[in-house]
């Protein structure tokens, strides 16, 4: 059991914070901008693989959001019973 609970320690500090997903989705939307019209089939695989990327970034995004806003209203609620 202490194997589990370290082991879910260890992703949660390896785990990205909102900040760092926001700085990796403007990346992307930089990278996306650059690249302007793909004309060649490398350009043309970036640009979908950016954009694979970046969706799922902002998936990942949303939902670390909403854990947080959740962990938030949680306490703005505790202190609100005392």
């Amino acid at each position: 059991m202490r194997a589990k609970e370290k082991e879910e320690q260890e992703i949660k500090k390896t785990a990205p914070s909102v900040s760092e997903l926001e700085a990796d989705v403007a990346y992307f939307d930089a990278r996306l901008s650059l690249l302007g019209r793909p004309t060649t089939c490398y350009q043309k695989a970036q640009e979908v693989v950016y954009r694979m990327l970046e969706g799922i970034l902002i998936q990942n995004l949303i939902k670390k959001r909403g854990a947080v806003l959740s962990k938030a209203g949680n306490k703005m609620s505790k202190q609100a019973d005392e």
